[in-house]
C-alpha cells in the first residue's frame, strides 16, 4: 500500500498481531479488487520491520502464504499445510522436528491420510508436545483464500476448519490473518470460529476508501487537476484494481501519450442499453477500462479482417493463459499452441496493464478479475474478445489446442532411454522440487509441464468429432502417435518427476474420453491403444 492509505485497517492488523487479545483469527474480507492482497503484503512487511526492531524482545516468527489460482504448487491445500509444517520446523525448537518425524517414521501412510489427519499429526500434537517458550507467538498469514483448490464444493476441503480449530485449542499463542473473497462457504467455515474479528473491505466508510484512491492517483499523476483527480477517483468506484489500472495503462503505455490516455479515460461514456441484464454495477467501470485495454492491443487498422485476425490472437493468448495448470515461459505457451515467440510477446507487451512478464520471462494476470471478465459474456460484451463465446470459440476447443501442443511436443521429445537423460546433472532441474521459472531452458519446463498436464487438457477438450478443422485432424493424429510409440516413455518420465499416481487416473481419464468422441471407430486413435 502507498504511504498514507489504508491506515486504518494497517493499524487495525498491527495492533492484533501483537495484542494478547481473545481473537486469534482475523478474517479480512471484500470483493475483487479492494486491495486485500496488498493489505496482506503490507501488514506481512509492517510486522517484519517490528520484529527486526532492535528494542522489541519478544519471540515472534511471521509466516504467510500468497495463494494464487494460476500456479499448482500456491493453491493446493496439501502445500499449504506441508509448507506450514516445514516452516515451523525451522522456527521452533528441535524438539518440534523431531516429533514431526517420529509421527512420520510411526505412520508412513499419514501422507495420505485425509488433512484433517495431517493437521492433528503434523502440526497439532507436535505443537503440544513441543517445549516452547513462554512469549513465543507464531503469526500466520494466508492470503486469496477463495482461490485455493476446492475440495467437495469447498475452498481447501478440511483446511480451514482443521487449521481453526488446531489454533483454537492450541496453548501456543497463535495469531492468523486470512484474506478472501466473501464467499459463502468460506463464510461457513469462519462461523463455527466465534472468537475472531472481521473487516470486509466493501463495507468501509465510502469516504476514506475515496480518500485513499485519489491519494494514489495524487502519486502517480501529480500534475492531474484536482477535477480531474475526483474525476478518476469516482470512476474506480472503491476498487484498487481499476485504480492500479489506470496508473498502468496511462504510464507504460508507448504507443500514445499520457495525456490523451487519460482523457479518453475520463471521457463520459454512454452504457449500452441492448442487452436485456447489465452486469453488476460494481465492476461496468472496470470492465470498461478492461475492454479499453484488450482494444489498445491490436494494431491500427480499417479492415476488418485484420482487426479479426488480431483478435483471435489476443484471444488465444489470453484464453491459454486462463487455462494453464500451471505458469510457463512465453516460449513455452507459443509453442503449445502454435505461435511464434515474438508474436505472443509483442501481444502481452501491449497487454501490460493486465499482464506482466517476470524476470524468467513467465506472463501472468495481474489480477483475476481480467480472466473473470473474459469468461463472462454479461461483461465481456465484445465477440473478437469474448472467451466462451459463439463465433469465437468455446473453452473445451481451446483445451484441446493446448492438449495437442503437449502431445505434439511429447512425441518430439520422449524416446527410448528418455530416464537416463532425465537422470543427468544438466537436466535434473526439470525434477519437481525445482520451481519451474528457475530451470533456464524452456524445453525442459515445458516437457515437465506437458508430462503433467496433457491428459487434464485432452479430458477437458471437446470431444474429437466435435473439434473444428483441423485441429480435430492434429490431435487425433498426435494422441494416436503418442499411444503407439511414446506412452511407455511418458510412464518413465513422470516416474522421474514423482507424479507416479498421476498415471492410473490420466490414463483413465483420457480413454473415457475417447470412448466418449468414439474414436473406437476412427482411423485416428482407440482406446485400446490406452490400455495395451
Amino acid at each position: 500500500c502507498l504511504d498514507g492509505t489504508r491506515v486504518d485497517v494497517l493499524r487495525d492488523l498491527s495492533q492484533w498481531a501483537m495484542s494478547d487479545d481473545r481473537e486469534r483469527i482475523f478474517w479480512l474480507s471484500g470483493m475483487a479488487g479492494t486491495g486485500k492482497s496488498a493489505i496482506a503484503k503490507s501488514a506481512c512487511t509492517h510486522i517484519c520491520s517490528v520484529i527486526d526492531d532492535s528494542d522489541f524482545n519478544e519471540p515472534v516468527s511471521l509466516f504467510s502464504f500468497f495463494i494464487s489460482r494460476h500456479t499448482a504448487d500456491r493453491r493446493t491445500p496439501l502445500r499449504i499445510l506441508h509448507t506450514l509444517v516445514y516452516f515451523l520446523a525451522r522456527v521452533l525448537p528441535s524438539d518440534f522436528r523431531r516429533h514431526v518425524l517420529d509421527a512420520l517414521s510411526d505412520r508412513p501412510e499419514l501422507l495420505s491420510l485425509s488433512i484433517a489427519d495431517q493437521m492433528n499429526n503434523l502440526i497439532g500434537e507436535p505443537l503440544e508436545r513441543c517445549d516452547i517458550s513462554e512469549g513465543t507467538r507464531l503469526v500466520i498469514v494466508i492470503d486469496a483464500f477463495d482461490e485455493c483448490d476446492k475440495v467437495q464444493g469447498q475452498e481447501g476441503g478440511e483446511f480451514l476448519p482443521s487449521l481453526l480449530s488446531m489454533i483454537k485449542s492450541s496453548n501456543v499463542h497463535i495469531r492468523l490473518l486470512i484474506t478472501s473473497r466473501n464467499e459463502h462457504t468460506i463464510g461457513c467455515m469462519f462461523a463455527q470460529c466465534r472468537e475472531d474479528r472481521t473487516i470486509r473491505l466493501h463495507d468501509i466508510d465510502k469516504l476514506t476508501v475515496a480518500r485513499d484512491i485519489k491519494a494514489y492517483f495524487a502519486h502517480e499523476f501529480p500534475s492531474l487537476e484536482m477535477s480531474s483527480l475526483d474525476s478518476l477517483t469516482d470512476k474506480a468506484h472503491g476498487l484498487f484494481i481499476y485504480a492500479a489500472t489506470v496508473v498502468r495503462f496511462v504510464k507504460l503505455n508507448e504507443f500514445f501519450e499520457p495525456d490523451d490516455l487519460l482523457r479518453r479515460i475520463l471521457q463520459p461514456s454512454a452504457i449500452e442499453s441492448t442487452f436485456e441484464r447489465a452486469p453488476d454495477p460494481d465492476y461496468d467501470l472496470l470492465d470498461e477500462m478492461y475492454m479499453q485495454i484488450l482494444r489498445s492491443a491490436l494494431p491500427p487498422s480499417t479492415n476488418r479482417q485484420n482487426i479479426d485476425s488480431a483478435a483471435s490472437v489476443v484471444r488465444t493468448i489470453v484464453t491459454t493463459l486462463i487455462l494453464l495448470q500451471d505458469e510457463l515461459p512465453i516460449s513455452s505457451l507459443a509453442r503449445i499452441v502454435g505461435l511464434k515467440q515474438e508474436q505472443v510477446t509483442k501481444v502481452i507487451q501491449r497487454l501490460y496493464s493486465v499482464i506482466e512478464i517476470d524476470a524468467a520471462g513467465v506472463a501472468r494476470f495481474l489480477h483475476i478479475s481480467f480472466s473473470e471478465f473474459l469468461l463472462d459474456p454479461e461483461r465481456c460484451r465484445d465477440p473478437s474478445f469474448r472467451v466462451d463465446g459463439v463465433g469465437a470459440g468455446i473453452v473445451t476447443d481451446y483445451h484441446g489446442r493446448i492438449a495437442t501442443g503437449c502431445i505434439a511436443f511429447l512425441n518430439s521429445t520422449l524416446h527410448e532411454g528418455i530416464i537416463d537423460v532425465l537422470q543427468t546433472p544438466p537436466l535434473r532441474s526439470w525434477q519437481r522440487d525445482v520451481p519451474a521459472t528457475e530451470s533456464a531452458d524452456s524445453n525442459v519446463v515445458l516437457l515437465r509441464y506437458a508430462c503433467q498436464h496433457w491428459c487434464t487438457h485432452l479430458s477437458s477438450s471437446t470431444p474429437l468429432p466435435a473439434l473444428p478443422n483441423p485441429l480435430s485432424h492434429h490431435l487425433g493424429t498426435a494422441l494416436h502417435q503418442f499411444c503407439l510409440e511414446h506412452i511407455f516413455h511418458w510412464i518413465e518420465a513422470i516416474s522421474v518427476l514423482k507424479y507416479v499416481y498421476r498415471i492410473r487416473d490420466a490414463l483413465t481419464s483420457a480413454a473415457f474420453w475417447c470412448e466418449v468422441s468414439h474414436t473406437s471407430s476412427s482411423r485416428h486413435v482407440q482406446r485400446s491403444d490406452l490400455h495395451s
